[in-house]
């Protein structure tokens, strides 16, 4: 991982692929932003190359590429790879495979359209983290500076695992799509790195959503690896992460939990839950629903806790569904919405006449159903650059009004029977309670001031407003939307002061909006991991002596000796328990125990020959386990 220096936008800190178009050498062009922590590595790559008929007479497929030259005037210089078999083989067959047809008929398509030269869909690996839409690079002496590329971290697997090459691919492959066909999207308003979960607004949603529909199509593809098949019924993976999911919401809710193992663990654990999410929970339209907040939590600086809670869990079945304001800005809900839109019978069977695909470079008789499906999607958002979900809905129905009654009934499931939102958008910034940069930052080591649509606020933005009560809360979201903070005022009943206050908040975000050029921080890794560092000291320093006295209470010996051991003890019994955050107390106190205790035991029976002496000395290493094993639970 690696430090990385923050868009000068305050509030767009919110993709965590970079998106979308990040130039090769680390520098933004409009609407684009870093990952905190994914520059400056020396990188390792590889293409990937789809030739078309349309381009050459042989139909290859992929042509990879290794090792990276010296920078070309700002651009990395890819030199041709030895050894491709293995992504060969992943990236050629199933959704993989199907995505990068499609992303030939798109060039195509802008060639005829625009007079753009058609160009592969190239894969890049690399030493950076995360997943990256960027653009330019050289390619054998030849300079491609406004071409794009996916840019992959090089260890990742290339199958078989959630969040793989295989998945991950596509996804990205879906941002660069995006950004082809519609161009640069306005910014939305949050200020919020995105999450599957994480209400940000509608243009992070769409197109956060779009792409990670992807990946389920991945895993739904006939085609698809046994490997990566096989993760639609790893029912032991989804049994773990939902056990991690709620051994965190027992920390968040907890009244003291100094040293909660998901907490200080998450950013771990969390990566791997949401790839798995992204998939489970998103077909099953689970982030249609509003997880449960307990009401002890609306007040305070629990809030936050309050707020991680909202941004990180799927809802249950009996959990009511979000507003469809807020609905339409999650990205999980979009995700669910293009994936039922592209999978609907109706929609697949809806055939345009042949010079629509002729646009495509294709025939009707060369593309199966799901394929028609995402042409006159890609056709739509070609043609109507629309912004965000809500557009891209009203554009197609233009577009294709004969799909229009299946396209009402898609969105009105995912949506669980709501119409679409049509209010407008009333942004605030909230400059007294201050969120982290991402949900990774947990402990706000880069904090930001929360941002958010009054029109798709929850009860949680609203009672951080100062003197906001739950009541006045409740009647706002009651009455919502609203056309201003002045019919607000009048529909809500709001006093003067509260009023001031919101217009406070309105005019502090058009202040955030101004001052984008000159706003610019240093979002580290090591700044959001800062405060885990500093509470992970404060667990020790409070545990140490604790584990010592307790030691030096079973067994007498110097005290300098039991402060070692005190020490020994809760370091290895912390690092375990927070480096293997999926185990259960018993196991990381038993494993602890066994590394330490029962040597210590074993060693004294052998040397003194005395049982009593050896139960002594693993009774003294149990006792020095408790102070640790305490702070490690959620206290309700």
């Amino acid at each position: 991982m690696h430090s990385q220096t923050a868009s000068p936008n305050p509030w767009v800190q919110r993709r965590h692929a970079g998106k979308p178009w990040l130039r090769s050498n680390g520098s933004c062009v409009p609407g684009g932003q870093h990952r905190p922590w994914d520059a400056g590595a020396v990188m390792v790559c590889c293409v990937l190359l789809w030739t078309s008929p349309a381009v050459a007479s042989s139909p290859e497929l992929v042509v990879l590429t290794g090792a990276g030259g010296e920078q070309d005037d700002g651009l990395p210089s890819l030199t041709h790879h030895p050894d491709e078999s293995a992504i060969l083989r992943a990236l050629s067959v199933g959704f993989p495979k199907r995505a990068t047809r499609m992303y030939r008929w798109v060039q195509n398509f802008r060639s005829v359209r625009e007079g753009i030269e058609p160009e592969p869909a190239y894969l890049h690996l690399s030493r950076n983290q995360g997943g990256f839409p960027r653009y330019g690079f050289v390619l054998d002496g030849e300079r491609k500076s406004d071409v794009a590329y996916v840019d992959l971290h090089e260890s990742l697997p290339v199958t078989g695992r959630f969040g793989a090459i295989d998945q991950i691919f596509p996804h990205e492959l879906g941002h660069v799509l995006i950004h082809q066909l519609i161009g640069e999207l306005s910014e939305g308003g949050a200020n919020q790195v995105h999450a599957t979960g994480l209400r940000t607004d509608t243009v992070v949603a769409f197109e956060e959503g779009f792409a990670e529909h992807f990946q389920i199509m991945v895993l739904e593809d006939l085609g698809a690896p046994p490997d990566t098949a096989a993760l639609r019924h790893d029912q032991r993976a989804k049994a773990e992460a939902a056990a991690t999911l709620r051994e965190y919401r027992r920390a968040l809710e907890a009244t003291w939990a100094p040293g909660a193992r998901a907490r200080m663990s998450f950013p771990l654990w969390f990566s791997r839950t949401e790839q798995l999410m992204r998939y489970h929970g998103v077909k099953s339209n689970a982030f249609a629903r509003r997880p449960r907040v307990p009401g002890h939590l609306l007040t305070g600086d629990r809030l936050y806790r309050a707020y991680l809670i909202e941004g990180v869990f799927p809802g249950e079945t009996e959990d009511p569904a979000k507003s469809a304001s807020v609905a339409v800005a999650t990205e999980g809900v979009v995700s669910a919405i293009f994936y039922r839109w592209v999978t609907d019978p109706r929609i697949q069977a809806g055939r345009p006449g042949s010079d629509f695909f002729a646009e495509f470079g294709v025939t009707p008789s060369e593309i199966s159903p799901l394929e028609n499906a995402y042409l006159k999607l890609f056709h739509a958002l070609a043609s109507e650059k629309p912004g965000d979900v809500i557009e891209v809905i009203e554009s197609y129905k233009r577009v294709f009004p004969g799909d229009a009654e299946a396209v009402d009934d898609v969105v009105a499931g995912a949506l669980i029977g709501q119409a679409l939102p049509k209010a407008p958008r009333i942004w605030l910034a909230n400059q007294e309670f201050t969120t982290g940069t991402s949900l990774f930052d947990q402990y706000r080591g880069v904090p930001r001031a929360h941002t958010f649509d009054l029109n798709a606020a929850t009860k949680v933005d609203l009672m951080g407003v100062p003197g906001m009560s739950a009541e006045q809360a409740d009647e706002i979201l009651l009455g919502s939307p609203y056309r201003s903070l002045e019919e607000l005022k009048r529909d809500a009943g709001l006093d003067d002061e509260l009023f001031a206050t919101l217009q406070a908040m309105a005019a502090a975000m058009d202040s955030l909006r101004a001052s984008q050029g000159s706003l610019e921080e240093d979002l580290s890794i090591l700044a959001v991991l800062e405060p885990y560092a500093w509470r992970a000291l404060l667990v020790l320093a409070v545990c140490w002596p604790m584990a010592t006295i307790l030691y030096r209470m079973v067994r007498r010996v110097p005290w300098w000796r039991a402060a070692l051991n005190g020490l020994v003890s809760t370091v290895v019994l912390l690092c375990t328990a927070w480096l293997m955050g999926g185990w259960a107390t018993w196991r990381v106190v038993s494993t602890t125990l066994a590394t330490l205790g029962f040597p210590a035991g074993i060693w004294e029976l052998i040397r003194r020959r005395d049982s009593g002496r050896a139960l002594r000395v693993l009774g003294a290493w149990a006792a020095s386990v408790v102070p640790v094993t305490l702070s490690l639970q959620a206290w309700i």
